[in-house]
């Protein structure tokens, strides 16, 4: 960097299944559900002509390997595959050289042949969060694949018993843990947060608790876990702009 430059704060989000325009960040709308995401489009960047891909697995892995999903199989990862193989260097190793303190916050679905492949192991400070697809959205419980009924909660390199039963509802667990994160960091290192959501997926709980609901008469379900994440996401930026990150 050129002298007197600082390595910026970064923060990453992945959002899981949301539809085009299901956030109101294209349009004014004083009954809106994602005004967080609103106000950060509007004093940023919205780049319109970006595409993902149509399954989640595909789109973290290119996220992370900046390949697109055609050359990395376009399947969704089994937790026990090597779909994100050793051979490429992800971004975290690549921020790591660099200096950077990286957490992965979230759900995977990256795919984990060996011990290597977790993310503690590709250049992640921590991770905290789920290594499969399917997960309810309480206790990490794996409700759709792998073996069923059992908990998907991973602390780096073993299983966060201590955090299981502190998930109530996923989204503001991530939520919350992110801004603990980010208060606990090394402030002498420049910080990237990668907070890859299960929210707004279908599955198992999906529903916020009663307390957290939009109560708008569009999808129920739907639009209030949109809005639980938005809140979460407000909730990181007060954090960043608290502890002086945010410029």
């Amino acid at each position: 960097l050129p002298a007197g430059q600082t390595r910026p704060h970064l923060v990453s989000v992945l959002v899981d299944d949301l539809g085009f325009d299901d956030a109101t960040i294209r349009r004014d709308n004083n009954r809106s559900h994602t005004p967080n995401l609103q106000a950060l489009v509007k004093d940023g960047i919205l780049l319109d002509r970006h595409h993902t891909y149509l399954w989640c697995s595909p789109t973290r892995r290119s996220f992370l390997t900046g390949r697109y999903p055609v050359h990395i199989t376009g399947t969704q990862a089994p937790t026990c595959s090597n779909l994100t193989p050793l051979q490429f260097t992800v971004l975290s190793e690549k921020l790591d050289a660099a200096g950077y303190e990286s957490h992965f916050i979230g759900k995977g679905h990256l795919g984990y042949q060996t011990t290597a492949h977790l993310p503690i192991n590709r250049g992640f400070s921590s991770h905290l969060g789920f290594l499969g697809g399917g997960e309810a959205y309480t206790y990490g419980e794996e409700s759709r694949c792998g073996d069923g009924g059992t908990a998907d909660m991973w602390l780096n390199d073993g299983p966060a018993v201590e955090y299981v039963k502190q998930d109530y509802y996923t989204t503001n667990f991530f939520s919350d843990y992110a801004v603990q994160r980010i208060a606990q960091r090394n402030a002498s290192r420049p910080l990237w947060l990668h907070l890859t959501y299960q929210a707004v997926h279908t599955g198992t709980g999906r529903t916020p608790p009663a307390w957290e609901q939009w109560g708008g008469k569009a999808d129920a379900d739907y639009v209030s876990a949109m809005f639980v994440l938005d809140n979460g996401i407000g909730n990181i930026t007060a954090a960043m702009k608290n502890a002086g990150m945010w410029d």
